[in-house]
């Protein structure tokens, strides 16, 4: 047996980076090219690799899932997935939503719809969590919050 197939070691010829749009970047190192058509850089100060296109920095997971193989299907559902949580992310980040409490709201029930919608990118991504442990019984999950005794609550529904 050769250590290749053993290892499943090799290279792939990805498209080529359109060197117009992403020229090298003072201090960055790359472009480079994902699995899935995405350009980033790597900026070592950081530590993080870097979107030109959102002008964001993103965690070595999103560069991880970003080049890992992929099917068309995959890659187009990646990047729906990508693109609703930028939003949700985005809208939770205005000062504004902070003042108020029912958009609060909207905005959990909507990361909750989106993990469910996409539970294979959500389980491993951790953006859509709050940071804090789920609140709820295993075989329930939290969907949104409630009103009890004046206090604002979980609401833990049973999955399914």
């Amino acid at each position: 047996m050769r250590v290749n197939e053993i290892l499943q070691e090799g290279y792939e010829i990805l498209p080529p980076i359109d060197k117009d749009r992403y020229q090298e970047r003072d201090g960055l190192e790359g472009p480079f090219m994902t699995r899935s058509g995405k350009v980033v850089y790597y900026d070592p100060r950081e530590g993080s690799y870097y979107d030109p296109d959102t002008d964001m920095y993103i965690s070595y997971d999103d560069w991880k899932a970003m080049d890992r193989k992929q099917d068309a299907k995959e890659s187009a559902d990646w990047e729906d997935y990508l693109a609703k949580r930028k939003t949700l992310q985005d809208l939770q980040a205005d000062p504004n939503t902070a003042k108020d409490p029912e958009l609060q709201n909207a905005i959990i029930q909507r990361k909750e719809k989106l993990r469910r919608e996409f539970p294979q990118y959500a389980a491993e991504d951790g953006k859509l969590s709050s940071g804090k442990k789920d609140p709820c019984w295993p075989e329930y999950e939290m969907v949104g919050t409630k009103k009890k005794n004046g206090k604002e609550v979980p609401n833990c529904v049973p999955r399914g």
